[in-house]
């Protein structure tokens, strides 16, 4: 799919109106860089932020955005009481006026007054307004990758995705959903891939909850212990049987055995809960100690180093440090959100262990006072706490044998799974040496020197990644940027030649960070040449002489025109 359009309109009013063209799109900000006057304020790189919030992205980035500096306040305003609508027209042959389309509209307001709307059809829900945004562009069906992940190396306007290549996802993403998303950037379909991260999660949770449960001993110790009181049972039953003044002892004995059962059924619960609770607590503790633990003094005299070095580094020390608080914050989100079922069903399982232990004291009591004879009262005492042992054994054997049940269950939807991807793990292999094809041609384009980057897969067994080697070590902050741009390009020449559905549409900021010549042959030879749109906001003064024609322009900003006009 190639960006046709797109649109900003306060009700009938055009606001603007950007026609994208295949190949370069500029985007610049015409500022003169001197005295009073400086770029970076006008909203350029908000267009690709808008674009992004179209294709299911978040409204802070627009709302908060650092790039308006002190009127923020002014341009939220304005977005959110104003009757402000955003149109993005997708299609699938730039070249084609009857190609197949998709229109998606966005405001910024809420409740009744929201507007998320794929070809007509408004969706209140983000969640399915992606999915089916998802099953139109690129045929998903299951949860991973999800969409949003799906065009996470398309959209490259923050710090993660502009500095690493192919670990473009949040922080926290886990290896199995990377693999999800490597296996469907290469067309590799995985049936059951969606459940893979879900069924592991499982697996290493009955594992953690067994080791708890056999901290005093494993299955098969229990097993004996358990043969050893029944056998001490049976002896005192045989004793107590012998004493002819039993009266309704057996009875009400049975019932009590019933109760202690019950106890010992609650305790394990209460148990496994708050193991479960313990588990998340630690977590918690983690994400805390590594929000507080960080030595901002140590921090601020690396950054200031990398500024030093690096002076056009965009975000503050600040915005560094909040970044990665954020990220540790939205982790803890995550992993608490099964907090509150969890003490709700502890407090309901202590009420009800509270009731059993009153009424088993209650009953135990009635046996002792009615059987005042020593011996009597002596076998009493043994056969209780002998069933109440029995009980608790039981219990604990019955729940490491369900956990290994739920665990061999997992095992079992996990295998064919595993199996699939190791059966189709040299066709990856193939598509991947096929891209590096396309991968290395445009780099030698971009930078002509005897430097090679491969991209490689590994197996561990757990799961797949991709990761990027050089033939000369890392490459400093221009060839990265290269690096990342011959990669997108490649990627979309690969899927294009391989029949394997993919935006066709680059958007990436900061590319001045690029060199001149290697910039110049990047936008005007390879982007020229592969079947796709390179769209970039840039200021004028960074742009060389060669690239400076109107006819790469799609949108031209200053400080006297600013995009949204206000």
């Amino acid at each position: 799919m190639f960006l046709k359009s797109l649109i900003i309109s306060n009700g009938p009013e055009i606001i603007r109106d950007i026609e994208f063209r295949k190949g370069l799109n500029l985007i610049v900000d015409e500022t003169e860089c001197h005295g009073r006057k400086s770029g970076n304020n006008v909203g350029k790189t908000t267009v690709l932020k808008l674009v992004d919030y179209c294709l299911g992205g978040k409204s802070d980035s627009i709302l908060k955005d650092k790039e308006f500096r002190n009127s923020n306040r002014q341009v939220e305003k304005f977005l959110t009481s104003e009757n402000i609508l955003i149109t993005m027209i997708l299609v699938k042959d730039i070249d084609d006026p009857e190609s197949l389309r998709i229109t998606v509209k966005r405001n910024f307001k809420q409740r009744g007054e929201k507007i998320q709307e794929i070809d007509g059809t408004n969706y209140n829900n983000i969640k399915e307004f992606n999915k089916v945004l998802g099953e139109k562009i690129f045929g998903l069906t299951g949860k991973k990758p999800t969409f949003r992940q799906a065009i996470s190396k398309n959209i490259r306007i923050d710090e993660n995705s502009l500095k690493n290549v192919v670990k473009v996802l949040h922080g926290s993403t886990t290896g199995i959903e990377y693999e999800a998303l490597y296996l469907f950037w290469f067309g590799i379909n995985v049936p059951g891939i969606c459940d893979k991260k879900i069924l592991c999660d499982q697996i290493r949770l009955e594992e953690k909850i067994r080791k708890h449960l056999e901290e005093n001993g494993n299955i098969d110790y229990i097993t004996q212990c358990l043969i050893t009181i029944e056998s001490d049972i049976e002896k005192i039953d045989a004793q107590l049987n012998s004493i002819s003044p039993m009266g309704d002892y057996h009875e009400r004995l049975k019932i009590l055995n019933g109760i202690n059962n019950g106890i010992n059924s609650l305790k394990t619960e209460i148990s496994e809960l708050e193991l479960r609770k313990g588990l998340i607590e630690e977590s918690i503790a983690v994400f805390d100690s590594e929000k507080a633990d960080i030595d901002k003094s140590e921090v601020e005299f690396i950054y200031m180093q990398a500024k030093s070095l690096i002076p056009e580094i965009q975000k503050t020390f600040d915005e560094t440090i909040k970044f990665h608080n954020e990220m540790l914050e939205n982790r803890k989100k995550y992993v608490k959100k099964d907090l509150p079922q969890i003490n709700k069903k502890i407090d309901g399982c202590n009420s009800l262990l509270q009731n059993l232990l009153k009424e088993k004291k209650q009953l135990a009591d009635s046996l002792y006072i009615k059987n005042s004879e020593k011996t009597i009262d002596v076998l009493i005492k043994q056969s209780i706490s002998l069933h109440e042992q029995k009980g608790h054994l039981e219990e604990t054997r019955d729940l490491i044998l369900k956990s290994l049940e739920r665990q061999k269950e997992c095992e079992g939807r996990l295998a064919p799974v595993n199996s699939c991807i190791q059966s189709k793990y040299s066709i990856f292999q193939e598509r991947i040496a096929k891209f590096n094809s396309y991968f290395t041609d445009i780099y030698k384009e971009i930078y002509d020197d005897e430097e090679t980057f491969i991209l490689s897969s590994s197996n561990d067994g757990d799961s797949i990644s991709l990761d990027i080697r050089s033939t000369q070590g890392n490459p400093g902050t221009g060839k990265k940027k290269s690096q990342v741009a011959a990669f997108d390009l490649a990627y979309i020449q690969f899927a294009e030649n391989a029949g394997i559905p993919c935006l066709h549409f680059i958007l990436y900021d900061q590319v001045e960070n690029i060199h001149g010549n290697q910039l110049v042959n990047l936008l005007l030879k390879v982007v020229d040449r592969v079947k796709c749109q390179y769209i970039i906001p840039v200021l004028k003064d960074k742009l060389p002489d060669e690239i400076k024609e109107r006819s790469y322009q799609c949108l031209k900003l200053s400080q006297e025109d600013k995009l949204f006009k206000i």
